[in-house]
């Protein structure tokens, strides 16, 4: 049984910015489409904001592509992409860059996740969607197995201080 990542009510909310649900299922959906129409199998985020990577993982997901997250700022004609199988890139704001590749055999519904290297060179650690979702389905089973928020932002309790 295949996990499946879906949106809540309450919308995603990234650097102070809410973004409605409704908006989140937009962008997916328009995602989604366009993947679909060029019969893409592997698609590379480059990015680090996670909004973006959950439109891509839900779109991705949808069109039945794989995705790769990839933080590096890393240009379209870099080897990289070839070795890896990527068709087509994405920008932090979903912009969409056609690679000239390939196409490869059938997609996996993978997610690829970018690892530094010890050698210099990144390595990708590849996991199926389900297995990355499967074992946590609310905030009771994330306590369950030890994962709590945490929160990047620093003054949420101004009385401390990191030094």
């Amino acid at each position: 049984m295949a996990a499946e990542l879906t949106i809540g009510t309450a919308g995603l909310l990234q650097d102070g910015v809410r973004l409605p649900a409704a908006a989140v299922q937009a962008l997916v959906a328009g995602l989604a489409q366009r993947l679909e129409q060029g019969a893409r199998q592997r698609v590379a985020l480059i990015s680090d904001r996670a909004d973006a990577a959950l439109v891509a993982l839900l779109a991705c997901q949808r069109a039945g592509c794989d995705l790769l997250l990839w933080r590096q700022a890393t240009p379209p004609d870099s080897p990289v992409w070839r070795e890896l199988g990527v068709s087509a890139l994405l920008d932090g704001e979903l912009g969409l860059v056609e690679l000239p590749l390939p196409r490869r055999a059938e997609a996996a519904g993978l997610v690829l996740l970018a690892t530094s290297g010890t050698t210099g060179t990144p390595k990708v650690a590849m996991h199926r969607l389900d297995r990355l979702l499967g074992r946590v389905r609310s905030p009771r089973d994330a306590a369950r197995h030890g994962i709590a928020i945490i929160h990047q932002e620093l003054n949420l309790v101004p009385e401390l201080t990191v030094s």
